[in-house]
C-alpha cells in the first residue's frame, strides 16, 4: 500500500512536464510557421505564441472563450454558419485537432509504461494514472494565463481565453484513461499471464483478448479507409479538387503549407466526419436558442439527401445557413457502405482469430464484447471530433449553442450495429475457413 500510494511520483512529475513541453512545441512549430506564412497579416510574433499556447489546449478539447464587441468573421463564415453578425458576443467554441490528440494519447501511453515500474497490473495502472495529477495541475494553472487578442482580415476584434474549468476536466480526463493503460501494459507478459489466470478463466481470456483485437482492427480499419475513400472522391471530382488546390497556391507557397498544416491536425476530424455518413448516420448542424426551444437537427449529409436526391422540409428553420445550397451528393456516395462493412468483417475475423474461437455460438460471444469494446472507442473519438459552440451577448434576445459534425450519441449506435452483424459475418467466414482443412480428406500416398 505504501509503494501504491508514494511510489513513482517524481516519475509522474517528470513525465508530465516532459509531454505539455513536447505537445506545446508542436503547436508553437505549427502557429510559427502559419506566422512565416502571413497567414495572419501584421501579426506579431508575440501573437505567434500566444497562438501555440492556444492550439496546445485544442490538442486535448479544452473549450475556448471568445469575445468581441461586434461579432463579424472574414468572408461572411458568421451568417454562412448562422452566428448573429454585428452583436456583441461571448462565444464558448469546443472542438479538437486530432491528431494532436493523438500524439498526447501516445505520450500518455509511453509515460504511463515508465512511470509503474514494479508491481501486479493493478498497481502499475495505478501507478501510470499518478501522471493525471501534477498534468492537471500543470495545464489548469498555466490556463489562466494564457490569452491572445487579435484582429483578423476583414472581422471584428477577438479575445481569446481558455476555459478554466475545461482546462482542468480534460487534460486529467486523457493523462487518467491512458496513463493507467500504460501502466498496466508495462507488465511483463508472463506476469500479466499468471495474474489474468489467477482471477479470470481461461474462457474469459481468450474472449476478451479476441475482442479488443477485433475492435482495435474495425477501428483503426474504419479511419484508414475512410481516409482512402474521401481520396477517391477528391480525385474524382476534379472540378472541386483543382479549385481546392488553386485556393491553397494562389497566395503563394508559404501559404498553401500553412493550409496543408491546419488539414493535417485535422486528418482524424475528416476520417470520423467521412465514417458516420458512410454508417448510415449523417453530419448534422443542430442548436436552439434555449435547451426548451431547439431546432430540428439538419442533416447536411446522409445517405437520404442522396437517394431522394431532395432536401429535408425541415430546412427552411437552417436557410440562414447556407445548406439549402449544398444540394444532394451524388448516388456514388453510397459506395461508401463498403467502409464499415470491410472493417467490420476484418475485425470479426480478428476478434475469432485472436481468441481462438471454434464454436459458432463462443464466436457469437466474442463479437459481442467486441462490438462493445468497438463502440466504447467510437464514442470516445466522436466525442473530441464535434465541434460545440455556446454564444451569448447583452445585445442578443437569448442565448444560443450550435453544434456541428457527427452527434456521438447515434454514431456509437451505429457503430454497434455494424461491429455486430458485419463482426459476426467475418467471425463465421473465419471459422469456416480454419475447419477447412480439417475436414478437407487427407491425402493417402500411392502404392509404388
Amino acid at each position: 500500500m505504501k509503494r501504491i500510494l508514494f511510489g513513482g511520483w517524481i516519475r509522474a512529475i517528470i513525465a508530465s512536464v516532459f509531454i505539455a513541453l513536447v505537445l506545446a512545441t508542436v503547436a508553437e512549430a505549427f502557429t510559427f510557421i502559419l506566422y512565416w506564412a502571413h497567414a495572419v497579416p501584421g501579426e506579431t510574433a508575440g501573437q505567434a505564441a500566444r497562438q501555440g499556447l492556444l492550439v496546445f489546449y485544442v490538442f486535448h478539447r479544452v473549450a475556448l472563450q471568445v469575445s468581441t464587441a461586434a461579432i463579424h468573421l472574414p468572408g461572411g463564415i458568421d451568417r454562412a454558419i448562422g452566428l448573429p453578425s454585428g452583436y456583441q458576443a461571448d462565444t464558448t467554441l469546443a472542438f479538437a485537432f486530432l491528431t494532436g490528440t493523438a500524439l498526447a494519447i501516445w505520450l500518455f501511453l509511453r509515460a504511463g509504461r515508465w512511470v509503474a515500474q514494479v508491481g501486479s497490473p493493478v498497481e502499475r495502472m495505478i501507478q501510470g494514472a499518478k501522471i493525471a495529477v501534477p498534468y492537471m495541475l500543470l495545464c489548469g494553472f498555466v490556463s489562466s494565463h494564457v490569452a491572445l487578442t487579435q484582429r483578423f482580415p476583414h472581422a471584428s476584434l477577438f479575445v481569446f481565453k481558455v476555459s478554466l474549468i475545461s482546462s482542468f476536466f480534460w487534460p486529467v480526463a486523457l493523462a487518467l484513461v491512458f496513463g493507467a493503460i500504460g501502466g498496466a501494459r508495462s507488465t511483463h507478459p508472463h506476469a500479466a499471464r499468471e495474474w489474468l489466470e489467477w482471477r479470470f478463466s481461461d474462457r474469459w481470456i481468450a474472449r476478451w483478448r479476441g475482442a479488443i483485437a477485433g475492435a482495435r482492427t474495425m477501428f483503426f480499419l474504419s479511419i484508414g479507409l475512410s481516409l482512402l475513400g474521401l481520396l477517391i472522391a477528391a480525385a474524382a471530382m476534379h472540378g472541386w479538387t483543382s479549385r481546392f488546390f488553386g485556393a491553397i497556391t494562389n497566395r503563394g507557397v508559404p501559404a498553401g503549407l500553412a493550409v496543408v498544416l491546419v488539414l493535417v491536425l485535422a486528418i482524424p476530424n475528416l476520417a470520423l466526419w467521412v465514417l458516420v455518413p458512410s454508417m448510415a448516420g449523417c453530419l448534422e448542424v443542430g442548436g436552439g436558442v434555449s435547451p426548451s426551444a431547439t431546432l430540428t437537427p439538419y442533416c447536411f449529409l446522409s445517405y437520404s439527401n442522396t437517394l431522394g436526391h431532395k432536401l429535408p422540409t425541415h430546412v427552411r428553420e437552417w436557410a440562414f445557413n447556407g445548406f439549402r445550397e449544398l444540394g444532394a451528393p451524388s448516388t456514388w456516395f453510397l459506395l461508401f457502405l463498403i467502409i464499415p462493412l470491410i472493417a467490420a468483417f476484418v475485425g470479426g475475423m480478428r476478434a475469432v482469430r485472436a481468441s481462438r474461437t471454434e464454436h459458432p455460438r463462443e464466436a457469437f460471444f466474442v463479437i459481442v464484447l467486441t462490438a462493445l469494446v468497438f463502440t466504447l472507442m467510437m464514442t470516445f473519438a466522436l466525442s473530441f471530433a464535434w465541434v460545440t459552440a455556446n454564444i451569448s451577448g447583452e445585445q442578443l434576445a437569448a442565448s444560443g449553442y450550435l453544434r456541428y459534425g457527427p452527434y456521438p450519441a447515434d454514431g456509437a449506435q451505429l457503430a454497434f450495429g455494424w461491429s455486430m452483424i458485419g463482426g459476426f459475418l467475418g467471425a463465421l467466414f473465419a471459422l469456416r475457413r480454419a475447419r477447412a482443412p480439417a475436414s478437407a480428406p487427407s491425402e493417402q500416398p500411392s502404392p509404388a
